[in-house]
């Protein structure tokens, strides 16, 4: 965290009501976004966001004349998927198709805190994989001692549970987060996505593909709250267990999840593929609501998929707005990050 000095006076008027400067010297190459989330602003390089927190946001009842602008940062730039898509896109098509939504603030608020609940969750995960791969390049490098009919130095993870724990309470908060927005444009207050699909087939028949990919995906989500839930509150036949490193005969196996009697999954590969999952659901449930729901937007608005061999490294967002110019002619609008196919120029 830093801080820039603004604590001196200048006429009759306190520095900490003037703007600040410092430099950015962390991270790689130069700012490359910048984006207002509520009271705060931040800014982006590829590989950082640092929040700039004003004195007003810190001490408004102004008590502390001396007070400081704070900086944080994050080790997350647009490079990260998550932040690239579950973030920075969502915003920006906010801003094309309805920047004038009287919650616009609330929502804004609200992708940034699914963008942090699920960097959480890929935090957990990163941190597990680590420590799963020194326990595998250990078993494969034969570092198990073994004695008489014994097995010394058994590979385990001390913070699987604290791992999971972290993991799966920011899961179901990410997607609570996700039903949260589709309550504000759709005005509704569901949060079962059994009950949305209801609502959506009585209210919304034409969102025929929300409605087809909710049904999909419910069996997923439903067990992302399941294994969280039966963590928090187990019951007696019905609880998670989460088993580290096994052997089973001369065989070592990952360690792995499952409730009860239920299908066992490797609890490494499964948190990998719930964050693909719950990114594409922030992107769905987002994007059908700001098309169900287009606000401000004053000509015809397309969205088109970027193919993959031309999704920017540097700022992955998958979806990229066109706006109807007149005689079905289409021009690519709002901010270029992540529409180009590279960001050297920055870098």
């Amino acid at each position: 965290m830093k801080q820039i000095n603004n604590s001196v006076l200048i006429g009759k008027k306190l520095v900490r009501d003037k703007g600040g400067w410092c430099d950015f010297p962390d991270g790689t190459g130069g700012i490359v976004a910048m984006r207002k989330v509520d009271n705060l602003l931040e800014i982006y390089k590829v590989d950082r966001i640092f929040t700039v927190i004003h004195p007003s946001s810190i001490d408004p009842e102004r008590k502390e004349p001396d007070r400081k602008m704070l900086i944080k940062t994050l080790k997350k730039g647009t490079s990260n998927k998550i932040v690239a898509r579950c973030f920075l896109q969502l915003y920006d098509l906010l801003i094309i198709l309805n920047s004038q939504h009287n919650k616009r603030n609330e929502i804004i608020i609200k992708l940034k805190k699914g963008r942090d609940y699920l960097l959480e969750c890929e935090n957990a995960y990163l941190n597990l994989r680590k420590e799963q791969e020194n326990c595998v390049n250990n078993i494969q490098s034969n570092k198990m001692g073994k004695g008489n009919n014994v097995i010394t130095n058994f590979p385990e993870i001390p913070l699987l549970n604290s791992y999971c724990t972290t993991f799966l309470i920011n899961a179901k908060k990410f997607i609570i987060n996700n039903l949260d927005i589709f309550n504000i444009f759709y005005k509704s207050e569901l949060n079962k996505i059994d009950k949305i699909i209801k609502f959506l087939q009585e209210n919304y028949p034409q969102n025929k593909e929300l409605i087809s990919y909710l049904t999909l995906v419910q069996s997923t989500i439903k067990r992302i709250f399941d294994f969280r839930n039966r963590l928090e509150h187990p019951k007696c036949d019905y609880m998670l267990t989460i088993n580290d490193f096994e052997l089973y005969n001369t065989d070592v196996k990952k360690p792995n999840w499952h409730i009860s009697l239920e299908k066992k999954y490797e609890i490494c590969s499964d948190m990998k593929a719930l964050i693909d999952v719950m990114i594409v659901f922030s992107e769905i449930i987002f994007i059908n609501s700001l098309f169900t729901f287009p606000g401000n937007s004053v000509f015809p608005i397309r969205l088109e998929t970027i193919k993959n061999e031309d999704i920017n490294k540097h700022c992955p967002i998958k979806y990229v707005a066109y706006g109807e110019v007149g005689d079905n002619k289409y021009v690519r609008i709002g901010n270029s990050l992540g529409y180009e196919k590279n960001l050297e120029k920055y870098l």
